[in-house]
């Protein structure tokens, strides 16, 4: 059913914008998902000269991360319904940060 205000239909959007939260029409996340990591990667790029700076302390590092990326990356979550996908998506680009920031790869266990 169609919306019209005097007479003039008012169009409908699949998603929505709220709060820097993307609300989709029919119920899912997972494009706000998406959008959570890129808005992530996109910090992580800003502050890679002192994450990725051996140099620095892992210590240090941890607290960047803690305090700068992983608010970007779980911003609106903990108001969602997250299914175990998306956790594992937002499980998955955090770990591979991490493993980034201390200069570790996948293969090495």
């Amino acid at each position: 059913m169609a919306l019209a205000l005097a007479g003039t239909p008012i169009p409908t959007c699949s998603d929505f914008r709220y709060l820097g939260s993307l609300t989709q029409g029919n119920g899912e996340i997972d494009r706000d998902v998406t959008h959570r990591i890129n808005a992530g990667w996109m910090k992580w790029r800003q502050v890679t000269g002192t994450t990725c700076d051996p140099r620095m302390p892992l210590k240090l590092k941890g607290k960047i991360y803690k305090s700068v990326i992983r608010p970007v990356l779980l911003y609106g979550s903990e108001c969602l319904a997250v299914k175990k996908m998306d956790e594992k998506r937002l499980h998955a680009a955090e770990m591979r940060m991490l493993r980034w920031m201390c200069g570790v790869t996948r293969s090495e266990k």
